[in-house]
């Protein structure tokens, strides 16, 4: 029992000894530093999605990008697949375990965190979606709605739902990488961008509603 409060005190000290590293990493640092076995990479790349959740600084593009330069696009879209899984299971028990009051105060304290409450009318699967679509934070997302007490397969449907559209497309361009002019770099890069345009007007609409209210 007493090991536990110097565990917790190891990983903060951790966490806040690599967050100036980690907030500037980039896919190619990713990719330099990967072993050659490809197994061991995977691996490493769903580490890397433990990370990311429990510091809550690594942009998340990042580790698509990156998937996309070290795999096949068929294995970098499964390692991807994989990575979202953790992280949302991941973020989802840590807003259960750190309770409703707690988490609810962090996200106010976030301009896109009180984004994720605008968009938040109930606890269904579309309620889920917006926040990953628009987009918002997705570590804060996930432990606002282990915090509300959420179903998990409603919570994972609409977060696959709202994150795919946006994921496939950045696990694609790391596989064009090399070759801005092909058709497959230009499809992937428009596919983003609508993304994000129509994520705005969704933002845009749902804010001028709650204004209106």
């Amino acid at each position: 029992m007493m090991r536990k409060p110097w565990l917790l005190v190891l990983l903060l000290v951790l966490i806040a000894v690599s967050l100036p590293y980690i907030s500037r990493i980039s896919p190619e640092d990713i990719v330099n530093l990967s072993p050659e076995s490809a197994a061991l990479t995977a691996a490493i790349m769903l580490l890397l999605y433990v990370f990311k959740t429990v510091t809550v600084f690594m942009p998340q593009v990042i580790l698509y990008i990156a998937a996309g330069l070290l795999f096949s696009p068929v294995w970098a879209v499964l390692i991807t697949l994989a990575g979202m899984l953790i992280e949302f299971s991941l973020g989802y028990y840590m807003g259960r375990v750190l309770g409703r009051e707690r988490v609810l105060e962090k996200m106010q304290k976030s301009r896109r965190g009180r984004i994720v409450l605008q968009a938040c009318d109930n606890r269904s699967v579309t309620s889920a979606f917006l926040p990953r679509f628009i987009p918002t934070p997705t570590d804060l997302g996930s432990m606002f709605f282990g915090a509300i007490g959420m179903s998990f397969g409603y919570y994972l449907q609409g977060s696959f739902l709202g994150l795919l559209p946006r994921a496939i497309p950045y696990v694609l361009l790391g596989d064009a990488f090399a070759n801005p002019g092909s058709a497959e770099f230009i499809g992937a890069a428009a596919t983003i961008a609508a993304v994000y345009i129509t994520g705005a007007v969704l933002l845009y609409r749902i804010q001028t509603r709650r204004q209106a209210q």
